[in-house]
């Protein structure tokens, strides 16, 4: 209900309390809780700005306790806390989301939900770039179903650009939040 309310009010977000204190639940010691949260307030992406820092303080805090296996981690509140944040970190072009997608890209977990904000971090693509086209180079077309869409990773290759700088074909240049 939290999620519908924000999704559906007008105006500046900014000081909606339900807002805030969805993003407190990031700070719980129940998994289960900060993964709902967290789906919650991805749900609002356009309106996600004033979680920023709750985000990022989730993400450090998993990746302090955790290691870089936060994004994969066998529990599943914590590994859905963890991505959804991210997520949300890089739908808001915030280079905190970083160095999970390169890890969630080389673990192959859950690779496609990285493959879907990898676009909004357009400086980071050196280090995504490469990891796309692996996977790319590992579709295999001939399967009806495939857990990432040819589509998926050719549009976040689009957005990022071929890599090659010199020949004016890199990325686009927009500003990455701190």
């Amino acid at each position: 209900m939290s999620g519908e309310l924000m999704r559906t009010r007008r105006g500046d977000h900014t000081r909606l309390l339900l807002f805030l204190l969805v993003a407190d639940q990031l700070t719980t010691a129940d998994e289960e809780v900060a993964a709902e949260a967290a789906t919650v307030l991805v749900s609002c992406h356009a309106i996600a700005a004033p979680a920023r820092e709750a985000f990022a303080a989730h993400v450090g805090a998993q990746r302090a306790a955790h290691g870089p296996g936060a994004w994969t981690a066998p529990e599943a509140g914590l590994r859905t806390s963890h991505q959804e944040a991210v997520r949300a970190l890089a739908r808001l072009g915030d280079a905190r989301a970083l160095p999970s997608l390169p890890a969630a890209l080389d673990s192959d977990v859950d690779a496609w939900r990285a493959i879907q904000v990898a676009g909004h971090l357009p400086l980071a693509a050196d280090q995504l770039v490469s990891l796309i086209r692996d996977h790319l180079r590992r579709i295999d077309l001939c399967q009806q179903w495939t857990e990432m869409s040819a589509n998926a990773l050719l549009s976040a290759l689009t957005v990022l650009g071929d890599g090659c700088h010199g020949c004016g074909g890199g990325p686009a240049r927009r500003r990455i939040a701190p």
